[in-house]
């Protein structure tokens, strides 16, 4: 079967945390989505803490009863926001790879595409909104709630993923699942605190490379012939 692997956020409304489904139209952006994309834009602008539903509704040309009509509140648009800008890339299943890089093959494969799409520059407000919501997590038990279960799914979808690429010889068993998963997950979100300040960042060639060197360096130490 195909390997699926989802970085941080596998969809807000099954936890009761997000959006009302809601009808939409096909040619132009429906309520909810015009306040998802207006919330990740002002939750990076302002923080967390310092968002007001008002600066929300606002910024997508709506009312705060909008808000209330499709979310139970911050935490829910929090965590639809981050959700959303994930979905696109974070589902890696047996060939979705285009372009210059080779296709997914294999479970080691698919954890470098995932690990790389995480890095890319495209992805920068990703990896800022997902810091805010860690950071929100601290004071906001709802916040806190769901993030749990997020990455108590990430790291169970990534703990099978990793375990298929030992089983395929791609990835040394005799490493502990558990580790290899944090690793995974702190390179995947550890860019943001960095970005904050302006590091410089390599090239998306460069990550993609080091996502390579990486994943591959975990598999099993070969005898010299």
């Amino acid at each position: 079967p195909p390997l699926i692997i989802v970085v941080v956020a596998d969809g807000v409304g099954s936890s009761g945390e997000g959006a009302t489904p809601t009808a939409s139209s096909p040619s132009a952006p429906s309520t909810v989505d015009r306040l998802v994309s207006a919330a990740g834009e002002v939750f990076t602008e302002q923080g967390y803490d310092g968002v007001r539903m008002q600066d929300i509704a606002k910024r997508a040309g709506l009312t705060t009863g909008a808000i209330y009509a499709n979310f139970r509140g911050k935490a829910g648009l929090m965590l639809q926001s981050i959700s959303a800008l994930t979905h696109t890339y974070a589902d890696i299943t047996d060939n979705p790879v285009t372009g210059s890089h080779e296709p997914v093959r294999s479970a080691a494969d698919a954890l470098v595409e995932t690990t790389f799409a995480m890095l890319t520059k495209a992805n920068a407000r990703t990896r800022l909104l997902l810091m805010e919501a860690f950071v929100a997590a601290r004071r906001d038990p709802q916040v806190l709630r769901v993030l749990r279960q997020r990455v108590a799914a990430n790291t169970t979808l990534l703990s099978e993923g990793v375990d298929r690429a030992k089983s395929e010889g791609d990835i040394d068993p005799a490493l502990d699942t558990r580790a290899v998963v944090r690793l995974l997950q702190a390179l995947r979100l550890g860019l943001a605190p960095l970005e904050v300040v302006e590091a410089g960042m390599p090239s998306d060639d460069a990550w993609h490379q080091l996502s390579v060197i990486v994943i591959r360096g975990l598999g099993p130490v070969r005898p010299l012939a």
